[in-house]
């Protein structure tokens, strides 16, 4: 076995082991068992992902935006969406951006974890992992995972270039 196969075994049952215990943290989270829910529901499409995208280039021009969210609340980690939808939408500039991409701030939250949760499922699919036992451990909507696979160039080509500052 190469120690590229070693190494992507490894992130995967990293993977699978960080879905088993962020279930029971999850839904101890304010609005957990809903958020997920909600998540495992929603459905991405490439029209809210544009927006999204286009959202995120706007913001992408007001640094002094991202950096008030950031440090807003400080401790992030077990925020409900509504948590955090209602953390972006206090910044002037993010709330903005976002609204003239065509998304509300819930939206645009709903979108950043569906995305994350597909993305992280689907790396994980591409190294061995079954996808049916993927989306029901992690709660993620299977048709996101297809949807990152299905959409992976466009995908690339929607993010944001790196910031080597």
């Amino acid at each position: 076995m190469t120690s590229e196969n070693v190494v992507a075994r490894s992130l995967v049952l990293a993977f699978l082991l960080l879905t088993a215990l962020c279930g029971p943290l999850c839904s101890a989270a304010p609005g957990g068992d809903a958020d997920l829910r909600e998540l495992s529901r929603y459905e991405l499409t490439m029209s809210d992902v544009r927006k999204f995208a286009a959202a995120n280039a706007a913001l992408a021009q007001h640094p002094e935006a991202e950096r008030d969210e950031d440090q807003d609340d400080g401790d992030t980690d077990d925020e409900s969406l509504d948590e955090l939808a209602a953390r972006i939408g206090r910044v002037p500039e993010a709330r903005k951006a976002i609204e003239e991409a065509g998304l509300t701030v819930r939206q645009y939250a709903v979108i950043t974890m569906a995305l994350f949760q597909a993305a992280f499922a689907q790396y994980a699919v591409e190294q061995g992992a079954d996808i049916d036992k993927v989306a029901r451990d992690a709660g993620v909507n299977p048709a996101n995972i297809r949807f990152v696979k299905e959409h992976k160039a466009e995908l690339e080509k929607l993010k944001p270039p790196a910031d080597n500052g």
